[in-house]
């Protein structure tokens, strides 16, 4: 074989082993991200984040805002006076629209009714 043919093969092996270990690094790399990352997917997927009071907002029905704060299912009706058939079963959004009432002062009242009733039952145990 010609000598200058083995010296531009011989280069070649090298560059090529080098592209391939660069290569193998950053793979290695980009799978230890990888799992980092399907490990935050876990942790949000089965560990969610608490709903605050402040999350409160007029898409959520009562139904929902009971469940999720584990009220007691009459505690919104009766400290607001609602009187709608479908309760709990209706968006905050819906009963403003059809009470003609404010939605950021009616999401306000519910804060502080879901505040109130956390308070008093943390004082309770």
């Amino acid at each position: 074989m010609n000598p200058k043919l083995k010296k531009i093969v011989a280069i070649t092996v090298i560059i090529l082993g080098v592209f391939s270990w660069i290569y193998f690094v950053v793979n290695v790399y980009e799978l230890k991200n990888n799992q980092h990352l399907a490990w935050q997917n876990y942790i949000s997927i089965y560990h969610p984040k608490p709903v605050l009071v402040a999350d409160i907002s007029s898409w959520m029905t009562f139904d929902y805002i009971n469940k999720i704060f584990k009220l007691p299912e009459t505690l919104l009706k009766d400290t607001l006076q609602i009187n709608d058939k479908r309760y709990p079963l209706l968006t905050i959004r819906q009963y403003t629209r059809e009470t003609n009432t404010n939605t950021g002062l009616l999401v306000q009242n519910i804060q502080k009714a879901v505040e109130t009733y956390l308070a008093s039952s943390k004082t309770k145990q």
